[in-house]
Order: C-alpha cells, then structure tokens, then sequence
C-alpha cells in the first residue's frame, strides 16, 4: 500500500474482489481508509465487500482454521462442545474427512464408542488410505475389544506409512491388549526409535514395564515424559503410583515440590489430587493420602453421570439371575482349555496371570473385556433367546452349541496349538456378571476366583483412578457393596461351576501351593520354574487407615 496511489489501490482492490478474493481486498481497503479516513469510494467498496461471497480459498483457509481450534479443543478434554460444532459443520462439509474425525474423537473421548466408530467408517469410505482415520479406527477397535479388526486397521496403516510413531504405537497396544507383552514392548521401543519424545508411546511402555512389575524401567519411561512437559500431572501420578519403596526419599520430595509449584487447570486437578495422595503414602503419611484421596474422589464423583443406585439394582438383578442358573449340559473338554480369573479390582488376578505366563503351556488373553465384541453379547442373545422360546435366532449362533475360543476371546485355538498351549488365561473384574454364559458356552472352561482381605481392596481401588463406568470407585459405601456383592456372586457360582479359590497372600508368599491347586483342576503340569510374582507386598498400612474411616462405620 506504501507504494501505491489511492486510485491504484481501488483498482487493485476491485481485482481480488473480482477474483472472489475477498480478504485480499478487504485488507486493501482498510489500509487506504486508516490513511485516509474520509475516502468515500473505498468506504462503499468496502461496505460492499461484507455482502460479497468469499473465495474457495478464503473459505478453505477460514475451515481450516476452525478445524485447528476444535483440534486444540479436543486435547484440553472439551469434546461434548466439539462434537456439537462438529455435527454443524457437517451440515456444509459432509465430505470433508477431518470433520468426520474430529467428530468420532470427540465421541471417543466421551466414551460414545459406537457413534465414533461410524464417524471413522464414514471418513474411510471419503479418503480410503487416510493415515489419520486407520490410526482413529484402529484405536476405536482396540477400546471396544475388536482386536482383529485394531491389528488389520494397524497393518493398513502401517503398509502405507511403516516408520510412523503413532502407527507403531498402536500396534503394541493392541498386542499388549491381546497379552503379546513382549511383542507390544518391541514395537513400542521401535516407536521411540523413530521419535524417542513419543508421548503416548512413552505412557503405554511404562505402562507394561509397570504391570511386568518393573519399575525401574517404569519410572523411567515417565521420567522422561516430564522432561519434555514438565508439569504433566498425568505423569506424575504414575511416577508416584508405584510401590511404596520403589522412589528415594529424596525424589518423592521433589516430586511434592514439583506438585506444588503447579497451577493446576481444572482438567488435570484430579490426576493432581490422586498424585499428592500416592506422594503421601511414599512418606508413610496415611491419614493425609486418604484426605487427598478422598478430595479426588468427590471431584471426579462430581464430573460422572452414572447413577450408582441404578448399578446397585442392576448388581441385585444380576445376583438373583444366577441364583435361579441351572448349567447347560456341555462338554466340559476342549483342545485348549480356558482359566477365567475372577476377582474385584486390585484382588490380584494379573498378579496370578502374569505367574502363569511363566509356563510353556499358557496363553494370555490378557484383560479379556470386550465392550461392544461379542463377549458382551453373549448374555444379551441368551436373554433374547428366553424372550422369543427358541434355541436358534436368525443371523446368531445357537446358544446352546459351545463357542470357539475366537468367538469369546479373539484367540484363534489352531494358533495356540501350533505355538504348544495348551491353556488360555482371561482376566477382567467384569467376567463375573458373564460367568454362567461362560460356562454354558466355552468348552473347557473352568475358574479361579483371587480372594484378598476386602480393606485392602477397598483402600486400593479408592486410591486409583478409574473410568466413568467405575462410579462405585469413588464412593466408599458404594465400593464396600460391590465388593460385598462380588464375594456374594461367587459364592453362588462356585457351586455350580468347575473352580477354585486362591488367597492373594498365598499367590505372593506360597506360589507354589496356588500352582499345584490350577495344575490339579486343569490335569496338566504346567511347568512354571519362575514362581515369585515381584514388586507386591500383601502388607499395606494404607488399608488400616481406611478400614477405621469407612468400613468400620458402614458395619
């Protein structure tokens, strides 16, 4: 504009409008009017130019911009507002493949695993080699279960775009999923090959170092998330999650500085708050982790939608349900037979299953929960099966012929047997409520229930952090009836199953009278020579100080 008259700036202004290029022009005429307030012909052009239509261009650059924001949006967990901006956005972009995926993460984040899952199956259909969207439907799938499926999105992927971090750090959570420890730890390690300040990647393999009971390697892989974002609350709470003992004094006393130093936003007050608390029991401070923990717990109550009391219900139906089971008369053989691990959170049951990997024989299906896979369906189809008093329903399988291992747990049985195992071990605190159709359907199938003093228990899940479907973690007379009820609902199950209980002392300090007990039941020397479970201790003060504030007055 400096070298340009006023007249030769109109002109050039009324080319970009001409142009459809409205910003350009705008930005010419409001430089000619900061200079010259008073010029009539480019107040009325620019007038005119707020009626015009802007440029593809203009548009392009103003969506992408948008898209930006509500990308932004999404990492600081503010999804319910992106998705609804995303569903308007639809409106005018129905073929626009970022919309489709910023409007399923959102719906990820907030736990609509079904909706996201369409959104992503939309925008694969627009862009059919989309990195962004096998990575977004790989991911969908590992949450619900759909482990085939998360391994084939991730192979797609991959094919297309090998040396990516954020593919090869998919692919090892899946496999960890699936109880491949190892290979997931190889391909979270080629992650950080290629981008060793990997976040994500960094959280899943200390993760798995941490369930492998090392923690060392643990701490480290959360150490180094801190040099790259400081005060990552996240971070810190699981650096101070590990086994009192495992940090030096010195370092929990940084750490306690650290926390302190934080300003913390409200989105990360919670992972704060639990921090703190698990900083507490490093100090051997009880009462002031159980006041941290409890401050966490009434936030995080606060931000859930779940209604306990409906849960409760639910718990009592499901109790009565099994009480009037009577068992199907299936076979009780199979090439591979199948250990169901039950137990509430914390009892111990990936304690015991990561005892048994130790056997040439045994297979994992690691965490077995498969929300929305067909485990999930098996209770819904024998409901409906009663309803319409018929065996067979269209397009489903009969339920009274036994399911194949792939069908309950994605594990192929031929696979297994080629690579020698002869057992396939399942873990999930939520196998109880399926137990009976577990034990009509699978062949071979048979249970171990982890039984652990309930105030232990009790003290460890009220100091984590789970998911919104945990609402009776974070209320303490909620939390003593499930585990009331668990107990309860083996109780009546063991009766009529083919299973055994082991105590979580024993598994810890005599492991091989809890062997000798498996191996009895399933009639197979398991060959274990590893036998001690590290980095666990069946001692916890913590449990003391929450047994004298809550379980004693629930009494």
């Amino acid at each position: 504009m400096m070298n340009l008259s006023i007249d030769q700036a109109l002109l050039k202004a009324r080319s970009h409008a001409r142009k459809g290029e409205v910003d350009a022009a705008r930005t010419l005429l409001q430089a000619v009017l900061e200079r010259f307030p008073k010029n009539k012909r480019a107040s009325h052009e620019l007038a005119a130019l707020a009626e015009a239509k802007p440029s593809k261009g203009d548009r392009d650059q103003a969506l992408g911009a948008h898209l930006k924001r509500l990308t932004e949006q999404l990492k600081s967990g503010d999804a319910e507002p992106v998705a609804k901006e995303a569903v308007e956005l639809l409106k005018t972009h129905y073929d626009n493949v970022l919309v489709w995926n910023i409007y399923g993460t959102a719906h990820m984040k907030m736990g609509h695993h079904q909706k996201a899952q369409r959104a992503f199956e939309q925008a694969i259909k627009i862009v059919p080699n989309s990195i962004k969207t096998l990575i977004n439907l790989a991911a969908i799938s590992e949450t619900m279960g759909e482990l085939d499926m998360a391994v084939q999105y991730s192979q797609q992927a991959l094919s297309i775009a090998p040396n990516l971090p954020d593919l090869m750090g998919c692919m090892g959570a899946v496999l960890r999923k699936q109880g491949e420890f190892s290979a997931a730890q190889d391909w979270f390690e080629q992650a950080l090959s290629s981008d060793p300040d990997h976040i994500l990647t960094l959280g899943a393999l200390g993760s798995l170092h941490h369930l492998r009971g090392d923690f060392i390697k643990a701490i480290a892989c959360y150490e180094r998330i801190l040099t790259i974002i400081p005060h990552n609350t996240q971070a810190l709470k699981h650096i101070s999650n590990v086994p009192v003992g495992q940090l030096s004094a010195d370092r929990v006393q940084q750490l306690q500085e650290v926390l302190e130093q934080i300003d913390v936003a409200d989105a990360d007050r919670i992972n704060w708050m639990f921090a703190q608390g698990n900083l507490y029991r490093h100090k051997g401070d009880m009462h002031k982790a159980l006041d941290r923990y409890c401050a966490a717990n009434a936030a995080k109550l606060q931000t859930l939608s779940d209604d306990i009391q409906f849960r409760v219900n639910e718990q009592k139906m499901q109790l009565n349900r099994l009480r009037h089971w009577t068992p199907q008369p299936t076979a009780k053989t199979a090439r591979v037979q199948t250990l169901v691990i039950l137990g509430p959170s914390r009892a111990g049951k990936t304690t015991l299953e990561t005892m048994l990997q130790n056997s040439p024989y045994v297979a994992s299906a690691y965490e077995a929960w498969r929300t929305g896979g067909k485990l999930a369906r098996i209770e819904h189809l024998d409901m409906l099966r009663a309803a319409k008093g018929a065996d067979t329903m269209d397009g489903q399988p009969n339920l009274l012929t036994p399911l194949g291992m792939e069908d309950v747990f994605y594990k192929n049985e031929r696979a297994l047997i080629a690579k020698g195992k002869h057992v396939l071990t399942a873990t999930s605190p939520g196998f109880v409520r399926y137990a009976a159709h577990l034990a009509d359907l699978l062949p071979g199938v048979c249970f171990c229930y982890v039984k652990r003093d309930p105030a232990e228990i009790a003290g460890q899940i009220f100091s984590k952090t789970y998911a919104s479907g945990n609402s009776h973690s974070y209320d303490p007379t909620a939390l003593l009836a499930y585990l009331d009820w668990y107990a309860e609902m083996w109780d009546v199950l063991s009766g009529k199953v083919r299973g055994i209980t082991v105590n979580f002392e024993d598994i810890v300090g005599h492991p091989q009278q809890v062997l000798e007990k498996i191996e009895e039941m399933l009639g197979l020397n398991l060959q274990i020579r590893d036998l001690a479970p590290a980095g666990f201790s069946t001692v916890d003060p913590f449990a003391a100080v929450f047994a004298d504030r809550f379980m004693t007055q629930s009494k």
